[in-house]
C-alpha cells in the first residue's frame, strides 16, 4: 500500500469514501500555486475535522484548510500539501440569538446560503451587515476595487481538557 492509498483509506475511515477525493485529475483543479493536494478531505462536523486534523498532527502531514475555493493563491507557496480540508459540508447554524443581532455558524456556512435561511430563524430580512451582495469599495490610493466585509464570526466549541 502506497502513502497516498493509506492516507486515504485513513481520512475515509474518520470521514466516509464519499467525502475524500484521491483522484489526481480531480485534484490538479485544487492545486494551491502550483502544488497539488495528495487528497482532499471534506469533514462535516467538528469532531471529523479534530480527528483529520489529529491524524495530520501525529503523521506530520500538511494540511490547507480551503473555504469556498477563491483567494487560494493568496498567501505564501505551500512547501507541500497533503491534505486539502474542504469546510464545504461544515456549513450549519450552531447558535443565533435574535435579540443580540448575533449568529454563530460554521466555517463553511457562505453568505448565499445564509441570506434565506435567516428570517426563518427570526432575523432580520434586510440589515446592513447581511449584505445581498458584497458591498464594494475603493481602497486608499488605488482604483482596485476591493470587496468589504463589515462582520462575520465562526464558533467551534471550547476546547475541554481532562486532568488525570
Amino acid at each position: 500500500m502506497s502513502n497516498n492509498d493509506k492516507l486515504a483509506s485513513q481520512l475515509k475511515a474518520i470521514v466516509g469514501e464519499a467525502n475524500v477525493t484521491e483522484d489526481p485529475e480531480k485534484l490538479k483543479a485544487f492545486a494551491v500555486d502550483g502544488v497539488t493536494p495528495a487528497v482532499m478531505v471534506s469533514p462535516g462536523t467538528i469532531e471529523e475535522t479534530s480527528k483529520v486534523v489529529a491524524y495530520a498532527f501525529a503523521e506530520k502531514l500538511a494540511v490547507i484548510p480551503m473555504g469556498g475555493g477563491t483567494k487560494m493563491g493568496l498567501g505564501g507557496i505551500p512547501k507541500k500539501l497533503d491534505i486539502l480540508l474542504s469546510t464545504k459540508r461544515l456549513n450549519r447554524f450552531n447558535d443565533y440569538d435574535i435579540a443580540n443581532l448575533t449568529v454563530a455558524v460554521e466555517g463553511g456556512l457562505t453568505l448565499a446560503r445564509f441570506r434565506p435561511s435567516w428570517p426563518a430563524r427570526g432575523g432580520v430580512t434586510s440589515s446592513p451587515w447581511i449584505p445581498s451582495t458584497p458591498r464594494r469599495r475603493r481602497s486608499a490610493g488605488s482604483s482596485r476595487r476591493t470587496t468589504a466585509v463589515r462582520s462575520a464570526s465562526s464558533m467551534a466549541p471550547a476546547a475541554t481538557s481532562s486532568s488525570g
